[in-house]
């Protein structure tokens, strides 16, 4: 059996332990799971995700929360939505539009699944409390 195969059945029930947990499958099992997280968290907010295909991390789209507003203020780009999740909520994204997509968030998932579930959590409560 070739080290790749067993190494995808070792992880096929998920990872066992810490070094499987922060290894590429290991990665790429919380990321699937955790997509699926994030979209259920973020379906009544107007936020949308699909899993990746193989990374670990997934951009979101957000521009259903940029026409929004915080106390008062416009959020108008996902530079000022990322600094906003950042400061008010804890939860660091990087701005899509450092990619050329305006309108999208990039969430990394190579962190624990709990604290990828309290990150999408603080999310949903960001959108929440937007006007």
């Amino acid at each position: 059996m070739h080290q790749a195969d067993a190494a995808g059945g070792r992880h096929a029930s998920g990872p066992s332990s810490a070094l499987d947990r922060f290894s590429p499958a290991g990665i790429a099992i919380r990321c699937a799971s955790s997509t699926t997280s994030f979209a259920n968290a973020a379906r009544c907010s107007g936020v949308q995700a699909h899993a990746p295909d193989g990374a670990y991390y997934v951009f979101a789209d957000f521009t259903g929360l940029l026409s929004r507003r915080y106390r008062g203020e416009p959020l108008a780009t996902t530079q000022r939505l990322a600094e906003l999740l950042l400061e008010e909520f804890g939860v660091a994204t990087v701005p899509g539009s450092a990619f050329g997509r305006e309108g999208y968030l990039r969430l990394s998932f190579a962190i624990s699944e709990a604290d990828i579930r309290k990150a999408m959590e603080r999310v949903a409560r960001c959108a929440a409390s937007l006007e």
